[in-house]
């Protein structure tokens, strides 16, 4: 037993050096930018590949906790379904059972959430299209994504944040033409600016970069400068350095690129201290 315990102790020393040592090498070399990486060709199937996975498992811990407010209702699916679907219950009561089903995403979930999701009026609608995809279920992104053309305003920005929580490229490539698209009106626009941050894909930085150099003032301009501060610093570093060294840049926009900066990595403090 003694034999066995010191093996099982053995290999978790193993496996937590690897994991160590893996977020201490991207984080002082990373794999993304060439120019720092060690060897950015080995670390994406080495370290790059631990610490991905590690954020993954971080990410569905998060998920799993912030879960629980809706999970943790005593009741089993077909209760659960039944409570959804009881029009005696009023629907801002019976609203957040729809997080269970559409995270659950069995047949007769999918059913009732389709029953209750398509007759909801638009301030319900716009509830439950965002609840819906913080799930992060892709199966949701087929009720989601029609609405993005939808007539009410808050339904739409409902659902760009719920596709935001779900990702993907189709999600990345539908968020990024609605920030392209000036017909929008600012509060969509400011939203889709706010769901690529969320994204985090080079995909959604390369859309929010190209925004920027439409609009380089205003509220959907700071809300593209917040979303990429968001970023690794040397990924988007030119795109800071360029602005704050323009001189028509305004005082304020100046401030919000700071500001964002404090989200970035550690790479941006030489620069914010220059």
């Amino acid at each position: 037993m003694l034999f066995s315990l010191s093996v099982c102790v053995f290999f978790l020393l193993i496996a937590a050096g690897i994991i160590v040592s893996s977020v201490w090498v991207e984080d002082r070399f990373p794999s993304d930018d060439a120019s720092r990486g060690l060897a950015p060709r080995l670390q994406r199937v080495t370290t790059k590949a631990v610490v991905n996975a590690l954020s993954r498992r971080i990410e569905h811990y998060i998920r799993s906790r912030a879960a629980m407010l809706y999970m943790n209702t005593g009741l089993t699916v077909e209760q659960t379904i039944a409570r959804f679907l009881d029009e005696r219950v009023p629907l801002t009561e019976r609203r957040i059972f729809a997080y269970r089903l559409a995270l659950v995403g069995s047949p007769e979930c999918i059913v009732a959430l389709l029953k209750v999701f398509q007759t909801a009026p638009p301030e319900h609608k716009a509830f439950l299209a965002q609840l819906i995809g913080s799930t992060g279920n892709p199966a949701a992104k087929l009720w989601l994504l029609p609405l993005l053309d939808d007539s009410n305003e808050p339904v739409v920005v409902a659902a760009i944040r719920g596709l935001s929580s779900i990702g993907g490229e189709d999600v990345t490539a539908r968020i990024a033409q609605i920030l392209a698209d000036d017909q929008r009106a600012d509060p969509i626009r400011i939203a889709a600016a706010a769901g690529l941050g969320t994204i985090g894909t080079p995909a959604a930085r390369g859309a929010l970069l190209e925004a920027f150099g439409q609009s380089s003032a205003g509220d959907l301009a700071a809300r593209i400068l917040d979303s990429l501060g968001g970023f690794e610093f040397p990924t988007v570093a030119q795109a800071f350095e360029e602005y704050l060294a323009a001189p028509e840049t305004p005082h304020e926009m100046r401030v919000v690129a700071v500001e964002a900066l404090a989200n970035s990595s550690t790479e941006a403090a030489p620069f914010l201290l220059g």
